[in-house]
Formats: C-alpha cells, sequence, structure tokens
C-alpha cells in the first residue's frame, strides 16, 4: 500500500519491486523456464477492472471490461492463458483473445467461477 492506494508489488530477493503506479493488485504468478509471469488489476474508482499481465515485471497486456479479475496464469511456449472471474461469470483468455467457456445447459442463474487453470499440451 502506498499512501491510501494498493499497489502490485513483486517481491524479489527481498526486494519491492513496484509494478503497476496506480491503485492495482496482483492475483497470480507463474515461472516458465526463467521468465515469471504475474497477472493482477487496475480498479477504477467506479468499480471497474482492467486485468493485468507482466512478464518479468513489464506490463505485456491489459485485458479491459467486464470487472475481468484473473486468478491464474499459465504459459505454454508461446500462448498465454488467463482465467479468471467477472460479473458475467467465468472467462478464460488466451493471447488476450476470450474463449467464450461454453456452460451450457445450466440454467441462466447459475453463478460460474474458476479457481486455477490447467493446460495440456496438444
Amino acid at each position: 500500500m502506498i499512501g491510501d492506494e494498493y499497489r502490485a508489488i513483486l517481491w524479489k530477493n527481498n526486494t519491492a519491486e513496484l509494478l503497476y503506479d496506480k491503485s492495482s493488485f496482483a492475483t497470480a504468478l507463474y515461472m516458465a523456464g526463467s521468465d515469471l509471469w504475474v497477472t493482477g488489476y487496475y480498479y477504477y474508482l467506479n468499480g471497474l477492472t482492467d486485468a493485468l499481465v507482466w512478464k518479468n515485471g513489464v506490463l505485456q497486456s491489459e485485458i479491459t471490461g467486464n470487472r475481468f479479475i484473473p486468478v491464474a496464469v499459465y504459459v505454454n511456449e508461446d500462448d498465454v492463458f488467463v482465467a479468471g472471474n467477472s460479473e458475467d461469470g467465468a472467462l478464460l483468455f488466451v493471447n488476450g483473445i476470450s474463449q467464450g467457456l461454453n456452460t451450457a445447459p445450466y440454467p441462466y442463474d447459475t453463478i460460474y467461477m474458476i479457481k486455477s487453470i490447467c493446460v495440456i499440451p496438444r
């Protein structure tokens, strides 16, 4: 926390590395070889969020809309998988593109949440 705002921070070798200089949270991390991937989100005052993805402390992408909060990240070769939850339910993004999880035939009032992901390489 810096001042009265939370900030996404990565601690590496007892040193804090600020990932984002605005109100933000880090939510998951994954090591792929020597690369460290971190997901988190930026929180707007109106309650909206933008999901954020960092590689080795450098912002790689932002996923906007849906009040999406990432909870897991996985990397397989050149593909980056980010899973999380939004007001629309569970979402999965691959390289920043929504994969539209199929939840049929469940009723519309069912709430879907995702907690983690596992990717089996082809």
